[in-house]
């Protein structure tokens, strides 16, 4: 079981299950990206070292991607109007991403876990082994919950917070 990090409504500057969390201008959220249709579940697994988690809400995913570095694993799903859910994983606590917001992220249970919750569009990058930017990363996320799931965390953008919170109830590894 891993400590519990600092909760960045707390902090501001704060690191939670590999997520840096910091103060930041305000951003215009932008539609969630897609992931490529490029692979299937058993090809992304065997490109990570930790075992996926899929939320059984959604069913099938339409595009599964993993990053080059092979730290996130990346997977979306997208209705009849165009929009999209995105649900990002990595395995550990070593930061992956790094979120500014100007609004302060909130606390909230899952069931018998914690996750953090990000209302309202912010800016978000990931991060390399050594902690620098992927700048060619650098975008407008929109909502977002982040949670961890046994050894992985993920991240779930393009759902509003109740349908956030159940489909990471739905989550099996």
């Amino acid at each position: 079981i891993l400590p519990p990090p600092t909760p960045p409504a707390r902090a501001a500057g704060a690191d939670w299950f590999g997520v840096i969390v910091r103060s930041g201008d305000p951003v215009e959220g932008e539609p969630v990206p897609r992931a490529e249709p490029s692979l299937n579940l058993a090809e992304a697994r065997a490109l990570v070292s930790f075992e996926p988690v899929e939320p059984g809400s959604l069913g099938a995913p339409d595009g599964i991607e993993v990053s080059p570095d092979g730290r996130v694993l990346s997977m979306t799903w997208s209705d009849a109007d165009g929009d999209v859910i995105r649900l990002d994983q990595f395995s550990g606590v070593e930061p992956i991403f790094l979120k500014e917001s100007q609004q302060a992220a909130e606390i909230v249970d899952v069931g018998e876990t914690t996750a953090l919750w990000f209302d309202g569009p912010h800016h978000v990058v990931r991060l390399d082994e050594a902690g620098h930017e992927y700048i060619e990363t650098a975008r407008s996320a929109g909502p977002t919950l982040i949670m961890p799931v046994g050894e992985v965390t993920i991240r779930i953008e393009g759902l509003d917070r109740a349908e956030a919170i159940d489909t990471a109830r739905s989550i099996s590894g």
